[in-house]
């Protein structure tokens, strides 16, 4: 009898590690207080255990913006466009490394509904006009990533690429962890469950990545039509600070990074935060 309940309560423990799990994850500009470039992204997504490895599948929107605040005329800048994604992902995990192989298809352009988003958000958080007209038509959206994370020490090591009808790049970089290892899809570049465990932690980061760019196709259309279309830098930059907590209800975190012009002519360097959540149901 001892055995059986004990047998009964490994299996239930077993079980509950099994469960999947949900997460949020909002990227925005707002933080640093601007409205521009990246302005916004909102993802959600299911990461469920398969024997020695996680499938997740995640649903993705992401926003991008002229700079509205300072927009006049003559200015060259990038046209407003909108993304939606539908995404696969699996993740292969162990003491010292993380991979993640990702295949994402959807819309970018009208029909992933970023004017609608945004402007549903601008009704009741007052924002600069932005002329959504210039924004292109309805585009399949297709891509797919990898990324390779190793820890060595306090030190881990990022490296991949995004081959895409949208952008293509290949990326490496590297960060300092302080306590546990806290990984991001903002220096990872691909899909990033959120940290889980029974215990109680504090982690944070700090990191730098560098991205080659081949192609960026949603900078290259312009903001104002009389003037030559934005070309892509051919590297773009990127420091990050992180911050998160485990506990038993789920996760949180809090990343803000800044990445260098990502096309000619663009005033300043770019700015956001990304905040991910999961909680354990």
């Amino acid at each position: 009898m001892a055995a059986a309940l004990l047998a009964g309560a490994a299996f239930a423990a077993n079980a509950a590690q099994e469960e999947p799990r949900w997460y949020l994850q909002v990227d925005n500009d707002v933080l640093f207080g601007t409205d521009r470039w990246y302005t916004s992204g909102v993802r959600v997504a299911r990461v469920a255990p398969r024997g020695d490895h996680e499938i997740e599948w995640g649903l993705t929107q992401e926003v991008y913006t002229p700079e509205g605040k300072r927009f006049a005329p003559g200015t060259l800048d990038r046209a407003p466009v909108g993304r939606l994604l539908l995404s696969g992902a699996r993740h292969d995990t162990g003491e010292s490394q993380f991979q993640t192989i990702e295949l994402s298809l959807g819309v970018r352009g009208r029909g992933a509904l970023g004017r609608r988003t945004t402007e549903a958000v601008h009704y009741v958080v007052p924002s600069p006009f932005v002329d959504w007209e210039r924004e292109e038509g309805t585009r399949v959206d297709a891509m797919a990533a990898i990324a390779r994370s190793h820890r060595f020490g306090n030190v881990s090591l990022h490296y991949g690429g995004v081959a895409g009808s949208a952008r293509t790049f290949v990326h490496a970089g590297a960060q300092l962890n302080l306590g546990p290892a806290l990984y991001s899809p903002v220096m990872r570049f691909a899909a990033t469950a959120p940290p889980a465990g029974a215990g109680a932690s504090w982690s944070a980061f700090v990191g730098a990545s560098g991205r080659a760019v081949v192609n960026d196709h949603l900078v290259e259309r312009g903001y104002d039509a009389s003037l030559i279309a934005p070309a892509h830098e051919n590297f773009v930059g990127r420091i990050a600070v992180g911050l998160g907590t485990v506990r038993h209800w789920g996760s949180i975190s809090l990343t803000a990074a800044m990445d260098t012009r990502e096309f000619e002519g663009q005033r300043v360097a770019h700015r956001f935060g990304s905040l991910m959540v999961h909680f354990d149901f």
